[in-house]
């Protein structure tokens, strides 16, 4: 996995973790994936995600020219969540985990299950306290639909402390 461009000076951060991290390295698609930061703000708004809710979200499995993946940010949801940079890193690393498990359909059971393999991959690198931190910082903020979600993906992570 190669970085375009860096946020918040994450990919000269996390570099050598990531050269050698083993299910980044796993396959060939993941190894020789370009990943671009995008920023989403009302000027700059992304066809590619209808994510209003979030700090950090992913094309998942879109891919743009040159197999290039994105990792979007909204810098006013950052702010307003008071997100500290190792707790930023905590999300970047979980949308990260969603080019390692993509989303096969949009059921519901499916979509937790795999928002679980993304948290999980999050804290093996940063740990629990973390990657916590980070949802509790966001939960005010998340839509109603996906209150419940990270509720439970919160005490998931605290059974593992």
């Amino acid at each position: 996995m190669r970085f375009i461009n860096d946020y918040l000076g994450f990919a000269t951060k996390f570099k050598v973790l990531i050269e050698n991290n083993p299910l980044l390295n796993s396959n060939e698609a993941t190894k020789n994936l370009l990943v671009r930061f995008q920023k989403r703000d009302n000027e700059h708004k992304l066809y590619w995600s209808d994510i209003e809710d979030a700090p950090f979200f992913s094309s998942g499995p879109i891919e743009f020219c040159n197999g290039e993946k994105r990792i979007g940010y909204n810098e006013t949801i950052i702010n307003e969540t008071r997100l500290d940079e190792t707790e930023q890193y905590a999300l970047i690393f979980h949308e990260i985990g969603h080019f390692l498990y993509p989303r096969q359909t949009q059921d519901k059971t499916s979509g937790i299950k795999i928002e679980l393999l993304c948290d999980e991959f999050s804290r093996q690198i940063l740990g629990s306290s973390v990657v916590i931190n980070a949802l509790e910082k966001i939960y005010p903020f998340v839509a109603e639909d996906k209150v419940a979600d990270i509720t439970e993906r919160i005490l998931i992570l605290k059974n593992k402390e």
